[in-house]
């Protein structure tokens, strides 16, 4: 790893500018903690529930925001 170029992109406003701008579209589609499982559905962003001693649940909750979310017949 060249450790200059890391230190120099680590301190580069351009990095600055990336993290400011992912911080605003944490908080404009609701998330509040990390790590956080978000679905975008016809625009609409909903948390899916994370389980780690079982992808099922995981699954369920995806099923689910994309029965509630699907659009009308």
């Amino acid at each position: 790893m060249n450790v200059q170029q890391f230190e120099n992109d680590l301190s580069s406003k351009l990095l600055e500018s990336e993290l400011d701008d992912q911080l605003g579209f944490k908080e404009a589609i609701g998330v509040h903690s990390y790590p956080t499982l978000m679905l975008e559905v016809n625009g609409i962003f909903t948390a899916v529930e994370l389980d780690y001693h079982s992808t099922e649940a995981t699954l369920k909750s995806i099923r689910e925001v994309l029965v509630n979310n699907a659009p009308a017949a």
